[in-house]
């Protein structure tokens, strides 16, 4: 069975919840990230593509996809950021 051309989520990560005044969106999104890494048991090496949005949250909500990417050593010219108000995590399942 080849795999070619599908699409898998092998690992997911989160943060606590709560109020967090010392961290920002960009903190929260790469501590999920890693874990996400770390629980699918891959490296940066490992990802083809990157799907992101943005976090309304604080006042660094524009970091954009390349920081992401950037910060998490993710080098592939296969990202998207999707714009989709609180549908914006399911619009990029679809």
């Amino acid at each position: 069975m080849s795999f070619k051309g599908k699409t898998a989520i092998i690992g997911y990560g989160d943060t606590k919840v709560g109020k967090f005044p010392e961290r920002t969106s960009v903190d929260l999104a790469l501590e999920a990230a890693r874990n996400a890494l770390d629980s699918a048991g891959i490296t940066a090496k490992d990802v083809d593509g990157l799907l992101t949005t943005r976090s309304f949250s604080d006042n660094v909500y524009d970091w954009g996809i390349g920081l992401l990417g950037e910060e998490l050593g993710i080098s592939t010219s296969n990202m998207w950021q999707c714009f989709a108000g609180g549908a914006s995590s399911s619009a990029m399942l679809d």
